[in-house]
């Protein structure tokens, strides 16, 4: 018994102590964005991450890192960084790129982040969902099934990644139990074996 109990003990201090998860790296083209553009015709839409394929789901914390940096004006070299934005939704809808809430089923989380209006034409553009990804730690929101993500700009068409190494790092957070926890369960398999230990044996 007392065999067990020490098992025991060992099993769970391993799995609480190395509750970690994959990270993911997504790569992003530049010239990508889920804003309104005006006259901006090499911009494309910004793809759409499906969380569920990274088996990430509604109340997940997950850490969204911005990699790499990206020129935002044709023969400027890559030197521009944490300029990365991110909007959470319930679908894959992405509106015309003439509509200012693109993202027709956009669901609000983080910090909202202010975005200036199109190079061309002055037309707003900010949005109240979208939050500006550094290295952020943010809880998925409730119904949130996709991520997008773009650089935050107002013109698209000049810009370049030249070293191909603009994306983002995407890794789930699992809380794990504060060292007390770990060790009042400890204490509690400890006293188990002791109690155990003076049990008197049952004659047959």
């Amino acid at each position: 018994m007392i065999k067990i109990y020490t098992k025991s003990i060992f099993i769970i201090s391993l799995l609480l102590a190395s509750m970690t998860a994959m990270a993911t790296t997504i790569s992003i083209d530049p010239k990508s964005t889920f804003l309104r553009t005006n006259n901006d015709p090499a911009a494309v839409n910004s793809i759409s991450i499906e969380l569920a394929s990274l088996g990430l789901g509604t109340g997940d914390y997950v850490r969204l890192e911005q990699l790499g940096d990206l020129s935002q004006r044709t023969g400027d070299p890559d030197i521009v960084t944490g300029h990365l934005l991110g909007v959470f939704s319930n679908t894959n809808i992405l509106l015309g790129s003439s509509t200012l809430n693109r993202v027709q089923d956009a669901i609000d989380a983080g910090n909202d982040e202010s975005t200036g209006p199109t190079f061309f034409g002055n037309l707003p553009n900010d949005i109240a969902e979208d939050f500006l990804i550094t290295n952020t730690l943010i809880q998925i929101p409730a119904g949130a099934a996709y991520l997008f993500v773009a650089a935050s700009d107002s013109y698209y068409s000049d810009n370049s990644d030249l070293d191909g190494d603009y994306g983002m790092r995407i890794t789930q957070v699992i809380p794990v139990p504060l060292p007390d926890t770990i060790w009042l369960i400890s204490l509690g398999l400890l006293v188990l074996i002791r109690f155990d230990k003076r049990k008197p044996e049952t004659k047959s």
